[in-house]
C-alpha cells in the first residue's frame, strides 16, 4: 500500500519522502525519512519531512487509502493555493477531517510546530488545529481506507 501511495504522489511532487520506514524497500520511489522523530507517529514524521524541505509545501497521505490518487493530491494543493490558511485537509462533509490527508506550508509553520512537539504534542490533530487550516471536500468513497473499501 505504501508503494502505491508514493506512486500516486510521484507525478505532482518534487521530492518523495517515506516516513516511518528505514531503509526504503527496493524499487520504491522516494527518499527515506530518517530523522530525530522516527517512531513518534505521524506528527514526528511530518516534522522530519518539513525539516528536509523547509521552504516547500509538504503533502501528507496515509498508505491505506487506495482511492486517493495524484488528482486528489492536486486538489489539495489547489485548495492550499486559494486559501489563506497554513494547511488544508481532506474532508467528506460529514465526519471529522482527515488529519493525515493534507498539505502544509512548511515555510511558515515549521517553527511553531517544532515548539508544539518540544512541549509534548504528539497528535497530528492537535498540530493541525494549532495552525490556521481549511478543508477540501471530497466524495466520501475517495477517503475510505483499505478496511472500509474491502467491506463494500
Amino acid at each position: 500500500m505504501g508503494r502505491r501511495s508514493l506512486l500516486a504522489l510521484d507525478p505532482i511532487c518534487d521530492v518523495l519522502i517515506l516516513s516511518g520506514r528505514s531503509p526504503t524497500p527496493p524499487g520504491w520511489p522516494g527518499t527515506p525519512c530518517v530523522g530525530d522523530r522516527e517512531g513518534n507517529g505521524p506528527f514526528g514524521g511530518l516534522l522530519d519531512a518539513m525539516e528536509m524541505n523547509p521552504s516547500r509545501v509538504v503533502v501528507t497521505m496515509p498508505c491505506d487509502m487506495p482511492r486517493f490518487d495524484a488528482a486528489h493530491c492536486s486538489a489539495l494543493l489547489d485548495g492550499l493555493d486559494i486559501s489563506l490558511a497554513e494547511a488544508v485537509f481532506a474532508h467528506d462533509g460529514h465526519s471529522i477531517p482527515q488529519w493525515l490527508v493534507g498539505a502544509w506550508k512548511a515555510s511558515s509553520i515549521l517553527e511553531h510546530l517544532v515548539k508544539l512537539y518540544e512541549q509534548g504534542t504528539r497528535s497530528i490533530e492537535e498540530a493541525a488545529r494549532a495552525v490556521g487550516y481549511d478543508l477540501v471536500l471530497f466524495e466520501p468513497q475517495t477517503l475510505l481506507n483499505v478496511n472500509e473499501v474491502s467491506r463494500q
